[in-house]
């Protein structure tokens, strides 16, 4: 997306310079016992219910966003969207009101953070844990499809895990209703989040179907399995340095559910969560458990008590590596944070991938499966003509800079950038992100501004 090189952008003040702490310490009943989390637009406390003594999440705008009549439906549809649901993989709604002039939800307290905190604190998961969570994801959207809901912002941070490890869907605040007459997202405007968005979302998020959720956990699944950024990942053939950090077999999953044309994906959730789960089964080990525990019992018949204990050795010897494998869903082990890569980081494979140019409304060339894997092919970034430009970068509220992997620090900066075209991302507190292109013209300054609270480039002033 590229911004006027004239154009004067002032953000106002952040949301989280003007929320103070609440006036009140109990909210029809929810005792306020602390804050727990805020985002861009919303403010989340963990609460109690005076008399049941039930905990759960209390969440309402922030003050200053609540006289804002766009941002207001888009709460209340959000509410209504988690109350039409009872799926145990969707978070549940406990209660829901007015309060000093602001509407309040209380959600199910979900107290295990979200699956980017877990990636960001064990790193990638295993292969036979991602694709469970992926599957039990899948199984919700399936719910919330056959409503004619779609989500438009499937991510790591907007899916819940509990204290058992059960994913739940959440934030439901940019969610389409198909059957709605009135829609809150003006044609031709897209929302969403730029890594795990569709690229008809990007476009048009207005006219968007199920198959835009159905992209959005295949990039998902990919930064659970690799901790690696999932940008434009439709233009990324099977065989592509990306894709290749994958395993074969999830590897086709991932790049069918990813495509550029929606009509080449999954057509539905059960059909993507029917080849994950037959994947899953087909990877299954033996139940070598049962059979070490039948051979024990037919050799203690034919030999006698005293040869137990020798055959109880040799059982513990064989079957033991059998019995990990079984049980290796339910510890949750994962790969050697020494060896992986962070999620702020990525590979020199990834790095050629990620810097090339990203042609968002153009499709790739579709490529079939190959038999075997091809070289890697190194693509090298263009080196810079002329002197540098500068950029003067904003955004609302205030939120991290990245010019390609280097932190910049928070917006509000301005510098040199050498010329050329360069991916920047703006990311805030709670995860959510903005990734787009500028090209920075030789000795020419540049300004840009974007508002996550409208997911569009901010307005003149």
């Amino acid at each position: 997306m590229r911004a006027s090189q004239n154009s004067s952008l002032t953000p106002p003040p952040s949301p989280f310079q003007t929320e103070v702490a609440p006036t009140v310490d109990v909210v029809d009943g929810w005792v306020l016992l602390r804050r727990i989390g805020a985002g861009g637009m919303s403010v989340v406390y963990e609460v109690r219910h005076a008399l049941t003594g039930r905990r759960g999440a209390l969440k309402w705008l922030h003050a200053c966003l609540a006289e804002d009549d766009l941002i207001s439906q888009r709460f209340s549809k959000e509410i209504d969207a988690l109350t039409s649901f009872d799926h145990p993989n969707i978070v549940s709604v406990l209660d829901r009101g007015w309060n000093s002039e602001r509407e309040y939800v209380v959600l199910d307290l979900v107290d295990g953070g979200t699956l980017r905190d877990d990636l960001e604190k064990n790193g990638p998961m295993l292969q036979a844990e991602a694709i469970r969570v992926t599957v039990e994801v899948l199984k919700a959207l399936e719910v919330v499809h056959n409503a004619g809901i779609i989500h438009r912002d499937v991510k790591p941070s907007n899916i819940l895990l509990d204290s058992n490890g059960t994913p739940k869907l959440a934030d439901f605040g940019i969610a389409h209703d198909n059957h709605a007459k009135h829609r809150l997202t003006s044609t031709g405007h897209s929302v969403g989040t730029t890594s795990f968005m569709a690229p008809e979302q990007a476009i048009d998020a207005s006219k968007v179907g199920p198959s835009a959720d159905i992209y959005a956990v295949g990039t998902t699944l990919y930064t659970l399995l690799t901790g690696g950024r999932p940008l434009a990942l439709f233009q990324d053939g099977v065989d592509s340095p990306r894709l290749r950090r994958l395993t074969p077999e999830v590897r086709g999953i991932v790049y069918r559910a990813t495509r550029f044309d929606a009509g080449r994906r999954f057509q539905s959730a059960a059909a993507m969560g029917a080849a994950l789960t037959s994947l899953s089964e087909n990877a299954a080990p033996r139940p070598t458990l049962l059979w070490g525990g039948a051979a024990l019992a037919a050799l203690g018949g034919m030999l006698g008590s005293s040869t137990i204990i020798v055959a109880a050795f040799v059982t513990l010897i064989v079957f033991v590596p059998g019995i990990q494998s079984q049980l290796s869903g339910r510890t949750r082990p994962r790969v050697d944070t020494a060896t992986y890569t962070p999620v702020l980081e990525s590979t020199p494979d990834a790095d050629a991938a990620e810097n090339r140019p990203v042609r968002h409304l153009r499709a790739p060339t579709p490529d079939p499966i190959p038999a075997a894997p091809q070289k890697t092919r190194t693509v090298t970034p263009p080196k810079p003509v002329g002197p540098p430009g500068r950029v003067y970068m904003n955004s609302i509220p205030p939120a991290q800079l990245l010019i390609g992997a280097t932190s910049k620090g928070k917006t509000g900066w301005s510098g040199e950038v050498p010329a050329g075209t360069h991916r920047f991302e703006l990311r805030l507190a709670n995860g959510e992100s903005h990734e787009f292109e500028l090209s920075i013209q030789s000795g020419k300054t540049l300004r840009y501004c974007w508002d996550f609270r409208s997911s569009q480039v901010c307005r003149r002033r």
